[in-house]
């Protein structure tokens, strides 16, 4: 009897501590819960503040956010730890299991990128608090305030990267495909914040070098007309140097490129296209930036510039008429000197045309041709003393997203000496270069070699067809249609001539282009053509029969050249088939096949309308097409505009 009651007791002792154990796992669990509801408010609203008017961004609410949100999500992290022994073997359990098993990696992921945010943040204090009126005694120019808080920064920036190491290194212990859809839509925003929040802090830590804290850094300064369309952009109107001194702009020109020539010097031979369809003898600056690979031409460039002028610079800042216009948004109008209204981003383009052209009644004359240029030294200096004045966060802020908008859609690229930085801007993919990557490649180049602004006047689309029918010998065929938009008619003379000194007639003229197609490394020339040009339309006085002309091209990849010329009015046709490389199509370790497309936008357009379509092998099942339409059971087609780089794949199954 005693011991029956003993065990009795024992059995209520033990069911009490389960029942004690049970409901502090509970508090604990309803604890975590909400601490995770209030992660997820506060997820929301930096996606909404993210999302508003930069203008707008009040940066010391968000900077409060974020570290409250770090103290929820190291409270999260502590309470997940305390249940890991508990949660990481309730996998099995139906709905929930996945998420308990998760909960100790996906709380330290959170952790730590809240934590890598807020130390970033607090690195930028010095930049949160609200400036002073414009003028008033002590206020320093935010830019100056940057380079300041960089310096100070060090431990924090330190800090901040050893917590997205540890963020990586969390996100590679769960599946995000495990958990549920409301969790995975949240965790899909966090995984593209951390590369982005890796590559932003990389930037942070290498700004203060660049701005010139170490030492004074000159850049060149490159500004293209897009107008005239060459491979990085458009032809090399003007060119000058800006010098930073610890984030200050201590010197600033810019100018027609041709005044840096050094005739009494002997250059170095152009590309043989520029020698035989432009009778260019010599290789100058102006015409520096004929490869399509950024990185190169930029080098070019500055070796062409340091040829002609003795100067030396650290870097080459390129830019074209959409950046100067979209910028001019960002900051808003500012004052030239030598005109009475505000120029801006509706104005800027009217205003640099008309500044071009003589004054009425001037005609084309010596100074007026050493002159017409002067509006871009007036602009520029404009510019720079509205930004470097400003203590306006939301402008500097708006203007920051807009530069990196540009790099992105190649309007405006950036080249540097030093290593760190060319290797960020490569692992960004805003360095410019040929980047072709595993698959396929195409990049559509065209340069203009006619002497005038004809491009904005021609409009272009790019079809692409590769037939996968036979795996083992894949083949593409490109299709590039142009239409001249001006219904003028006019005779194509081929020579230099600035005809009435009026912008819009440079503008109405026949269209010659040197058009390159670049391919993937290992692709073979199989046919095609280019419509034929009679020689009364080319300086060279010969026939050209409309044929491609394959070569090895930049960083491994093929190239296809030839001319045509498209007069007003009128529409082109150019077709190019070849073979692809047998390995456009990836094999995986699991039996399936990916083919990958990369598409390459030209710098210095605007939105080429690209379609690509693709004929599969007989009977191929498709695991994945993100994007992509299926025309019959055998044929997908995807198409969009090329404002940036883009890379679009499929996967076959086993």
């Amino acid at each position: 009897m005693k011991l029956a009651g003993t065990r009795r007791r024992l059995r209520w002792l033990l069911l009490a501590a389960a029942v004690l154990v049970l409901a502090a796992a509970g508090l604990e669990g309803y604890r975590t819960y909400r601490l995770a509801a209030d992660l997820r408010d506060a997820a929301a609203d930096l996606q909404a503040m993210a999302q508003g008017d930069p203008a707008a961004l009040d940066l010391q609410a968000a900077a409060r956010l974020v570290h409250r949100a770090r103290l929820d999500a190291e409270a999260l992290q502590t309470r997940t730890r305390l249940l890991a022994p508990l949660t990481r073997w309730l996998g099995w359990v139906p709905r929930y299991g996945p998420t308990l098993a998760a909960a100790a990696p996906l709380a330290d992921y959170v952790a730590s990128l809240t934590a890598a945010g807020d130390e970033v943040l607090g690195a930028l204090d010095p930049l949160l608090a609200p400036a002073m009126p414009a003028g008033s005694a002590g206020n320093t120019p935010l830019a100056a305030r940057l380079v300041e808080a960089l310096v100070s920064a060090g431990p924090r920036l330190d800090a901040a990267e050893t917590y997205l190491q540890a963020a990586d290194t969390a996100r590679r212990r769960f599946d995000r495909g495990d958990l549920p859809a409301s969790l995975q839509d949240n965790l899909a925003d966090a995984d593209r914040l951390l590369p982005l929040a890796q590559q932003g802090l990389a930037v942070l830590r290498l700004l203060p070098a660049l701005l010139g804290t170490e030492a004074p850094r000159t850049y060149l300064l490159v500004a293209q007309n897009q107008d005239e369309l060459r491979a990085t952009g458009g032809f090399i109107s003007g060119i000058g140097t800006v010098v930073l001194d610890r984030g200050r702009i201590v010197g600033l020109s810019i100018g027609d490129s041709y005044s840096v020539d050094d005739l009494s010097r002997t250059y170095p031979l152009p590309p043989e296209p520029l020698q035989r369809y432009m009778q260019a003898g010599q290789w100058l600056v102006r015409d520096a930036n004929w490869s399509p690979d950024f990185p190169t031409a930029a080098a070019q460039i500055r070796e062409l510039y340091t040829f002609s002028t003795g100067a030396e610079t650290n870097g080459l800042i390129a830019f074209d008429l959409s950046a100067v216009s979209r910028l001019l948004a960002a900051i808003g109008p500012v004052q030239v000197a030598s005109v009475s209204e505000p120029i801006g981003a509706h104005n800027v383009e009217n205003y640099i045309h008309q500044a071009w052209a003589p004054a009425p009644g001037q005609g084309i004359t010596q100074e007026w041709w050493e002159h017409r240029k002067d509006f871009m030294g007036e602009l520029a200096t404009a510019v720079v003393a509205t930004i470097q004045g400003s203590s306006d966060r939301g402008m500097l802020l708006a203007l920051a997203r807009e530069a990196l908008a540009l790099m992105r859609e190649k309007h405006l690229l950036i080249a540097v000496d030093d290593p760190q930085t060319a290797a960020l801007l490569s692992w960004m993919g805003l360095d410019g270069a040929l980047q072709t990557g595993p698959g396929d490649f195409l990049m559509l180049v065209d340069t203009n070699v006619g002497f005038n602004k004809v491009d904005r006047r021609v409009e272009r689309s790019l079809a692409y067809t590769v037939d996968l029918r036979d795996p083992s010998a894949p083949r593409a065929e490109v299709v590039v249609r142009y239409r001249h938009t001006v219904d003028t008619p006019v005779a194509c003379v081929h020579q230099a001539s600035y005809g009435l000194a009026v912008y819009e007639d440079m503008q109405t003229r026949c269209y010659w282009d040197y058009v390159r197609v670049y391919a993937a490394p290992g692709a073979s020339f199989l046919g095609g053509s280019l419509p034929p040009t009679p020689a009364e339309y080319l300086l060279t006085g010969q026939d050209e029969p409309g044929t491609w002309t394959p070569a090895l091209g930049e960083r491994g990849t093929t190239e296809f050249s030839g001319i045509f010329v498209l007069p007003t009015a009128g529409e082109a046709e150019l077709r190019l088939a070849y073979r692809l490389p047998d390995q456009v199509l990836l094999h995986r370790a699991d039996g399936s096949r990916v083919y990958s497309l990369r598409l390459s936008k030209q710098p210095g357009t605007e939105g080429t309308p690209v379609e690509v379509t693709v004929l599969l092998p007989e009977g191929a099942a498709l695991r994945e097409a993100e994007g992509w339409t299926a025309l019959s059971a055998d044929t997908l087609h995807w198409q969009g505009l090329l404002v940036t780089d883009v890379t679009v794949s499929l996967t076959l199954e086993p």
